[in-house]
């Protein structure tokens, strides 16, 4: 426009400098700056917001502050809200979203969290979840005390919401988990994504050795039990079953291959998923045990107890053997990988492309699922870190208002797990939004918009 001698005005520098946010040239977006400056262009508050979204946008959280600073009316509509978004995406999958609620008024601020979206940051360069959230608490840092924000957590942006409210708790007017992993103020940061042993209180059933059965059976036959292939997994700090134990059976019966579970305890599958995953599985309660309906006292041999998998087995084609390789599960093809260092491992994670369909946005259109497999990058939950974390305060954290919106499709965090953390943790109030997957904000981004407007119209 300049070379034609065709002068900006204020609406095409705001296009502009909302253009330059996308990218990551910073020295281009400061001669855009300039440029207005030196244009003489007066300066409106939707031009201010353009400039403050820019550098918000690139991490620049001091000149943002400086650009603030400036506004006439701050109340109006900046610093109103901060998007915040799960692990291996970024501030991109608000991109629906955003305008929507800027359209009506609304300030929002979506940024990259560390080492995720265009954040030049390597995932191998942090180690815990303050590394990972320090964007957003430079920036809620950075708010004048008088001010205060909305801030809004999807899936593992809830951790990052919690930490942040703990630290900054008189600048959070409503922290908003859409979705998201909610922790609390009793239990360490990992506690909600860490529920194996308290789910096992809730489901175990009486059961029994049936030693009188076993006891006066013969033995298995070498035609039958024998000619079957056997491999045994040991993990190495079971208490119920001794390594000692496990590895005199080996030696004593045979097997075909031994693996190790190095630190896993009788519960390998709950305390080492990882180490186990891969195939297409089967899971089944075997006669009284978890929902299955009949009762121990109805039982009076192993053949009994076992039941349910011998009708399995007996089912099964003459064609097909369990046991053989099959293509892994949707949620199996998400990458679980280790960095860090010997004495301090890492765990990262990558959502394979199954998974990123069928668990995450099963209801979104092709084409979002398309921009996400292009922009996903690889992150971590930091659970090392998480587990090692006292609880969020009370007196931070917990005096914070917390909404809670429910996803009634999320395959990722199930509805039962989600109102389980509502129940368990409480929350002011509980909105929810039929139909949507777990990105609901490109799912449904009508209707986040609409639940966020009436929860600010509520909160702030």
């Amino acid at each position: 426009m300049l070379r034609e001698r065709v002068n900006p005005t204020r609406f095409t520098y705001s296009s502009v400098l909302n253009a330059c946010a996308k990218f990551e040239d910073y020295d281009g977006r400061k001669l855009v700056h300039a440029q207005v400056l030196l244009s003489g262009t007066y300066i409106n508050l939707p031009l201010q917001n353009a400039m403050l979204d820019m550098y918000c946008s690139c991490g620049d959280t001091h000149t943002a502050f400086k650009v603030f600073s400036r506004i006439q009316n701050p109340d109006l509509v900046s610093w109103n809200s901060m998007i915040v978004h799960g692990a291996c995406h970024g501030a991109w999958c608000w991109y629906k979203l955003k305008p929507l609620l800027e359209a009506v008024g609304h300030r929002v601020t979506a940024l990259d969290l560390s080492a995720s979206g265009i954040d030049s940051r390597n995932l191998h360069e942090l180690r815990t979840l303050a590394d990972y959230t320090q964007p957003l608490i430079e920036l809620v840092a950075s708010i004048p005390q008088e001010e205060k924000v909305v801030l809004i957590g999807h899936s593992f942006g809830g951790l990052s919401l919690g930490l942040v409210m703990d630290m900054f708790p008189r600048k959070i007017s409503v922290a908003v988990f859409l979705a998201a992993f909610m922790p609390d103020s009793t239990h360490e940061p990992s506690y909600v994504m860490d529920q194996d042993v308290a789910l096992a209180k809730m489901l175990l059933r009486p059961g029994s050795l049936f030693l009188e059965d076993l006891s006066k059976k013969s033995a298995f036959s070498k035609e039958g039990f024998g000619s079957v292939k056997l491999v045994y997994i040991v993990c190495t700090e079971d208490r119920a079953i001794p390594v000692n134990f496990q590895r005199w059976q080996i030696e004593t019966i045979g097997v075909t291959e031994v693996k190790e579970i190095e630190n896993a305890d009788h519960m390998a599958m709950l305390s080492k998923p990882q180490q186990a995953a891969g195939h297409r599985v089967t899971t089944l309660d075997l006669s009284a045990s978890g929902i299955d309906s009949r009762s121990l006292h109805e039982l009076r041999m192993f053949a009994d107890y076992t039941q349910p998998l011998i009708e399995l087995m007996a089912a099964i084609s003459r064609q097909e053997k369990y046991g053989e390789r099959t293509p892994t599960e949707k949620w199996l093809d998400t990458e679980f990988l280790t960095y860090g260092t010997p004495k301090q491992p890492l765990t990262s994670m990558f959502f394979g492309p199954n998974f990123v369909a069928s668990k995450l946005y099963q209801l979104s259109s092709s084409e979002d699922v398309a921009l996400a497999k292009m922009l996903l990058r690889p992150s971590s939950l930091f659970l090392e870190d998480l587990s090692r974390k006292s609880a969020f305060s009370k007196e931070g954290f917990g005096s914070v208002m917390r909404v809670y919106i429910v996803c009634t499709e999320d395959r990722a965090i199930p509805v039962n797990f989600q109102r389980w953390q509502i129940e368990t943790i409480g929350v002011a109030e509980v909105k929810e939004i039929e139909n949507a997957d777990h990105m609901a904000m490109l799912s449904k981004p009508q209707q986040v918009c609409q639940c966020l407007l009436e929860i600010a119209n509520n909160y702030v």
